[in-house]
């Protein structure tokens, strides 16, 4: 499994509209005990930014998984607060049986 930590701690952005430049956060891969795949990401950064930083952590399942959970705004995702955090999971689209 994968999941995506959202952090938008970048620092001063009084006064000033946000975006990639003014984060410096490199993203992050994180393999936990359980099996589950964490990228960790500034909520500033583009796709292109994260995959450059991280694709080559990633299995080209796990980089495909996380394309679709941060930028396929059709795929079936939970949303779960965590602190100051937002971890975005994707899960299987189900079936609806008429």
């Amino acid at each position: 499994m994968l999941e995506v930590l959202v952090r938008d701690t970048c620092h001063d952005l009084t006064g000033r509209t946000p975006s990639s430049k003014l984060c410096d956060e490199t993203p992050t891969v994180e393999r936990l005990p359980n099996g589950t795949t964490r990228v960790s990401v500034c909520l500033f950064k583009t796709t292109d930014e994260i995959l450059g930083a991280i694709g080559k952590s990633l299995q080209f399942d796990e980089r495909s998984k996380f394309e679709r959970i941060w930028a396929d705004d059709t795929y079936f995702r939970t949303f779960e607060r965590q602190g100051d955090c937002l971890l975005i999971r994707g899960r299987p689209q189900q079936a609806i049986c008429k």
